[in-house]
């Protein structure tokens, strides 16, 4: 399942499962005006038109992402909360359309994870 935005109404995001009928339903009853009665029933391929499908975000580049946001929340002394705030999920969301914003909880365990690291390369340095 892909999230696809509408060209004419940028806020509406719809689950695309592969075909236009979510679409063609959007259409019909959000924008009437854009579908003659030929087009309802014919054609599903003009209405792909006014559609964007949202490309997920690389496996990779959504990890480096969310350890720079775990990173920002550690050194800035900003609450786990930020992530779930609407500000940041749009900002991100312009930022890297496709990518999907962890929850405070992972960030928690991203934080933990890299102070362990931290921790230990700090015990190391000290040692030597």
């Amino acid at each position: 399942m892909l999230n696809v935005s509408c060209a004419l109404k940028k806020e509406t995001l719809l689950a695309y499962h592969g075909g236009t009928t979510s679409m063609k339903n959007h259409l019909s009853s959000h924008h009437p005006s854009c579908l003659s009665a030929s087009e309802v029933t014919c054609s599903s391929v003009q209405s792909l038109d006014n559609f964007t499908v949202q490309k997920k975000c690389p496996a990779e580049r959504s990890k480096e992402i969310t350890k720079r946001i775990a990173e920002m929340v550690a050194r800035d002394l900003r609450p786990l909360s930020l992530v779930e705030g609407e500000g940041f999920k749009r900002l991100m969301n312009y930022v890297e359309p496709g990518y999907t914003v962890p929850s405070h909880t992972h960030v928690t365990t991203i934080c933990r994870r890299m102070y362990s690291e931290l921790k230990e390369k700090l015990i190391l340095e000290i040692a030597s």
